[in-house]
């Protein structure tokens, strides 16, 4: 993750031979997010269609703006008993988000410039200003109601992603006729609108706000938006790699209002100095804070040896990326060629390519008849004399390795009755799982097991099932 506010977005390269770290402005997915944009001016409350990419939905919301020669249009516009101007630039929007006089509420929405990825998160912003309470005025109410939703259609009020959906904006967020910001962080999932105003009814929109006027009837709540924000949140790969030795840094700007930390120790310089293993990088927002975490490792061209043997057993193949899996490789050469699996025994020239350059290596592929041979009685009596009170699993392997997996004892109705598993030695004691003694009789066995080369990279899954008598 590179950047939650908004002006930055860092985009991390694999560190090879040079740490290398690019930053660059990342872009406002809300198009006109400040309202500064117009057709034409504004004369008259109610003409929100002057404004370019924005949309109104319902009702009529306003725009006000310095350029108007409406003196109720051209801030600072008088409400109640504070004074309304933008939070930045020219112009502001202002929205009912319900009067009980008219029995209304407004929305306008807007297509973001690129719909929210799937899995992608955002940091999203807004401000927001609420009027002082006075009973004698219409803007009477202070709304908890103000929403902002992202859809996927206009015409379908199906709010995928909404922020202070439930009225749960905290009275200390109610700031009377001050300009407060709205954040959250979004967790995108192909929404291609932002729908800005009030999804609830009349009742509850009253519900949510504060009227301190005696006549709820005449009641209604005005709000003013401005700044709206929305920039994508880049993810931290999971792991970065570098190739030297010299230290790892990416060139941040911190802004106004942001706070990075670096594994808990706050960062206050313009540069973020990772180390070596988990990195976990916290950008703070002061409503809002983004977690991210990246695996810092040092990748020298050589990592492989000179020479590897591996052991197949007749009929077997051998998989090479998944044999060097834990070297970090991009890709491999097989003498020269892309080739992922080997089948046939013989010496093998290795190129094997990582972030940092290449390495070579020799193979020698060796193949052999492999056995493992398990031999399972079919009784054994649990009746404390020392001589056959266990259930065992007897195996002799040449040139495998066996790791058995699950023992599981069914009854004759086909009931599991108990239940092992990743026992170096298997065994059952004629008990249930839960220590109750069964029995004598006729049970079921199923041995699950898988049997490994040396080399730990080839394995065979094996089972096998019998009858075992048990008798006290």
């Amino acid at each position: 993750m590179k950047n939650c506010f908004g002006k930055l977005l860092i985009a991390m390269t694999l560190f090879c031979v040079f740490n290398t770290v690019e930053s660059q402005e990342s872009q406002n997915l809300v198009p006109n997010g400040s309202f500064e944009e117009l057709y034409t001016c504004p004369e008259q409350t109610g003409d929100f269609d002057n404004l370019m990419f924005w949309k109104r939905k319902s009702i009529t919301p306003d725009v006000f703006s310095y350029c108007s020669n409406n003196p109720f249009i051209q801030p600072p516009i008088i409400l109640n008993t504070f004074i309304g101007v933008p939070y930045t630039g020219e112009a502001m929007a202002g929205i009912y988000t319900f009067s009980n006089f008219n029995d209304v509420s407004e929305s306008f929405t807007v297509e973001l410039i690129e719909p929210l990825k799937y899995g992608v998160y955002y940091y999203f912003s807004f401000m927001h200003k609420v009027p002082s309470l006075n009973n004698s005025s219409d803007f009477s109410c202070i709304s908890k109601t103000i929403n902002a939703c992202f859809t996927y259609s206009i015409n379908e009020n199906v709010y995928q992603n909404c922020i202070y959906e439930y009225g749960d904006l905290d009275d200390e967020d109610l700031v009377e006729g001050e300009w407060v910001k709205r954040d959250a962080i979004i967790r995108g999932s192909g929404e291609i609108f932002l729908e800005v105003g009030n999804v609830y009814n009349i009742e509850q929109s009253v519900s949510y706000s504060f009227c301190p006027s005696s006549d709820i009837i005449t009641a209604s709540a005005y709000n003013l938006v401005d700044d709206f924000e929305m920039h994508e949140i880049i993810a931290l790969p999971d792991t970065i790699y570098y190739c030297d030795s010299s230290s790892l840094i990416q060139d941040i700007e911190i802004l106004e209002n942001e706070k990075y930390y670096l594994n808990g120790i706050e960062v206050t310089t313009s540069s973020i100095n990772y180390s070596i293993g988990l990195n976990i990088l916290m950008i703070d927002f002061g409503n809002v804070t983004y977690f991210d975490t990246t695996f810092v490792t040092a990748n020298n061209v050589s990592s492989a040896s000179n020479s590897y043997e591996i052991i197949l057993c007749e009929g077997e193949s051998v998989n090479i990326e998944n044999f060097f899996s834990g070297y970090n490789y991009d890709s491999i050469l097989i003498n020269g060629r892309e080739q992922a699996v080997i089948e046939n025994a013989g010496s093998y020239f290795l190129t094997l390519f990582n972030p940092c350059g290449y390495d070579t290596s020799f193979l020698s592929v060796v193949e052999t008849k492999c056995s493992c041979n398990i031999f399972i009685p079919n009784s054994f009596s649990p009746n404390g004399d020392g001589i056959n009170d266990l259930f065992r699993v007897y195996d002799h392997c040449e040139n495998s390795d066996i790791e058995y997996e699950r023992l599981t004892i069914y009854d004759r109705w086909g009931g599991v009755v108990s239940k092992s598993e990743n026992r170096s030695e298997p065994y059952w004691d004629g008990k249930t799982s839960s220590g109750q003694v069964l029995p004598e009789g006729i049970y079921i066995y199923l041995i699950e097991y898988k049997l490994a080369r040396y080399d730990g990279q080839n394995y065979q899954q094996m089972s096998k099932a019998g009858e075992i008598n048990l008798f006290y």
